[in-house]
């Protein structure tokens, strides 16, 4: 029997995806938390399947990416790795390790579709705006040198910064000239408002802060439990709601659509197809959970 090749692999991987999400979707839907996380992780793991997949078929246009769609490449290579961060713990029952990969992903799916939208200008913004960290480093280090010799870790440190401008493409004159750091000038919420996104950013990526940053809201959700007048450490990990499977496979999808595009997967791959199908059945999962959760209410 003949080997398949990794395309072959592939397209059968996808194949698999659809067929997992045309027939789950024809059945009903569970009626329970405990009920649901069994066929979210399932869909959980078909959808970073897929998303791999594509990312590792887009090569076939060229040898090489281009510097200006290399950025779009390496977010949803990114993406890929923070939504399977969170299906590693969410698999592991630790809600509060989970939602901390939202954020960052909710982060890269924004520059991702702001730098497709705005092509080559945003890309190389979004490069040269990479390294303020670095000029800053390089600025200490050199006026080090200035007044004396630079120990061996300081030779290691400028040493590595530069090689790494290097394989960035930034000379240390772009660098030293950049004064603006945001992506085209923009912050987030900015971001998202040029693409008439504005609600995304209270509801997503500023509600997701909480998670990140340790606020007070989130140690009162999950790292302190009220007793009393006070609080006690809360050290056991909260088990994932499938809302989770939810808010982390409609930011890993939505992109894809554009990706598909970008990079002409669509010729003998029924890609579209795949997420489409893969769409669907997140809006039935979610629905389902909608259920879940009004129905305690509805029947009190």
């Amino acid at each position: 029997m003949a080997r398949l090749t990794p395309e072959q692999v592939a397209l059968a991987a996808l194949a698999r995806a659809e067929q997992f999400a045309t027939t789950v979707a024809a059945r009903p839907m569970p009626a329970t938390d405990p009920a649901l996380m069994p066929l979210g992780v399932e869909l959980m793991k078909h959808v970073l399947i897929c998303s791999k997949v594509m990312a590792s078929l887009a090569p076939r246009r060229a040898a090489a990416f281009s510097r200006s769609s290399a950025p779009l490449v390496g977010l949803v290579v990114r993406m890929c790795k923070l939504y399977e961060g969170i299906l590693d713990q969410v698999c592991k029952r630790r809600e509060e390790l989970a939602l901390v990969f939202v954020r960052p992903l909710m982060e890269a799916r924004t520059k991702f579709d702001y730098i497709r939208l705005h092509g080559r200008s945003a890309a190389r913004s979004f490069m040269e705006g990479s390294f303020r960290a670095e000029k800053e480093i390089l600025a200490y280090i050199d006026g080090l040198a200035k007044s004396r010799q630079l120990v061996p870790i300081e030779r290691r440190i400028r040493t590595k910064i530069l090689a790494k401008l290097k394989t960035a493409g930034v000379t240390r004159r772009t660098l030293g000239e950049r004064r603006q750091w945001d992506l085209d000038g923009k912050s987030m919420r900015a971001l998202l408002g040029a693409m008439n996104r504005d609600l995304e950013y209270a509801f997503g990526f500023g509600s997701a802060s909480h998670h990140v940053h340790g606020t007070w809201s989130d140690l009162i959700a999950y790292h302190l439990e009220r007793r009393g007048g006070g609080y006690l450490p809360a050290l056991d990990f909260d088990t994932p709601s499938p809302a989770i499977v939810v808010i982390a496979s409609k930011l890993m999808l939505a992109p894809m659509h554009g990706y598909i595009s970008h990079f002409q997967l669509e010729r003998g791959t029924g890609c579209r197809r795949v997420i489409r199908s893969l769409d669907t059945l997140v809006n039935l999962f979610n629905g389902a959970v909608e259920a879940v959760r009004s129905g305690p209410r509805a029947s009190g």
